[in-house]
């Protein structure tokens, strides 16, 4: 688990300070100081909770094969990444779905250039993957014993804890959000039961690629 639980902190590291840019461009008062927690905020978050996760999973029936191959030495082959296509396509499908009803309901585009845009796909993917699924739905999981219920309950606190921030003026187009939301939690925690952890890290970046650098 060690060396697992060392690349989630430090990826998430690494992409905090990836984020900066955006949270730049989204406020640019917000001082240098707040930039430097993020990060760091960021990483001892998922230091806790990819610890707690990584336990859970290892306890668990959940997959998580590239990674556990990693950890104890063996040889990782391209085959090994072959789990990872059809969560893509998955994933991509439904970006595309979900940009035709961004233009419908004329969801307000995001700040930033394309590449700082761009460059918080690693935070979102590792750092939600890693608190809502990982941690939050695993756990669920060897609570209750019901994979579809623990993908829908992680969905709901995946969206309580990433995404109150999308509360609108507008009172359709914050319900939209709250749905289009959680119906992609629903999907990469479904990915995760279905495939590996690594699917879904995988679904998750290749979505928020499509959606912010579209929109």
């Amino acid at each position: 688990m060690k060396k697992r639980l060392i690349l989630l902190t430090l990826s998430t590291l690494i992409s905090g300070f990836l984020y900066i840019p955006f949270i730049k461009a989204s406020n640019d008062r917000i001082t240098s100081i707040i930039w430097l927690l993020f990060p760091i905020g960021s990483t001892l978050g998922v230091l806790l909770f990819g610890w707690l996760g990584l336990r859970f999973a290892d306890k668990s029936t959940l997959e998580m094969p590239i990674l556990n191959k990693w950890e104890s030495g063996q040889k990782i082959k391209i085959n090994d990444f072959r789990i990872l296509l059809k969560p893509m396509l998955f994933s991509i499908i439904f970006a595309i779905i979900t940009c035709a009803f961004n233009q419908y309901f004329s969801v307000p585009k995001n700040p930033g250039t394309l590449i700082e845009r761009i460059l918080t796909t690693p935070w979102a993917a590792i750092v939600t993957e890693t608190v809502s699924h990982l941690f939050v739905m695993t756990g669920i999981l060897l609570l209750i014993k019901n994979r579809c219920l623990s993908i829908v309950l992680s969905s709901l606190i995946f969206l309580m804890l990433f995404h109150l921030n999308l509360i609108e003026g507008n009172q359709i187009l914050t319900i939209y959000l709250g749905i289009m939301n959680f119906s992609a939690a629903t999907l990469t925690g479904w990915i995760y039961s279905k495939y590996s952890f690594e699917s879904a890290v995988v679904s998750h970046a290749t979505m928020h690629i499509i959606l912010l650098g579209l929109n």
